[in-house]
């Protein structure tokens, strides 16, 4: 389906510029036009995710070498992140 998957080109063929045709959920008024079913549980989960896996999870992360290497995407830690003993 793509010749290259693994190269980044930023370009998008036939778009027309209209900035809320990449908008995962729709941009256009709710009210009016069409927009994801799921929209508004995606929002709440966004708001939700972080303070569960911050607060309501224990965890052991090991000290590791998190230096990155910026000349590649996505940017990760050299021997990425790596949790263990995962308990509520």
């Amino acid at each position: 389906m793509w010749p290259e998957p693994d190269e980044f080109r930023p370009s998008f063929r036939d778009w027309d510029g209209d900035p809320f045709a990449l908008t995962p959920q729709g941009g256009s008024n709710h009210y009016s036009q069409h927009r994801c079913r799921g929209k508004w549980i995606t929002a709440a989960l966004v708001q939700v995710a972080p303070r569960f896996l911050s607060s309501s999870l224990r965890y052991d992360v090991p000290t590791e070498d998190l230096q990155m290497d910026g000349s590649c995407m996505p940017t990760l830690p050299t021997n990425r992140q790596v949790i263990s003993h995962v308990r509520p």
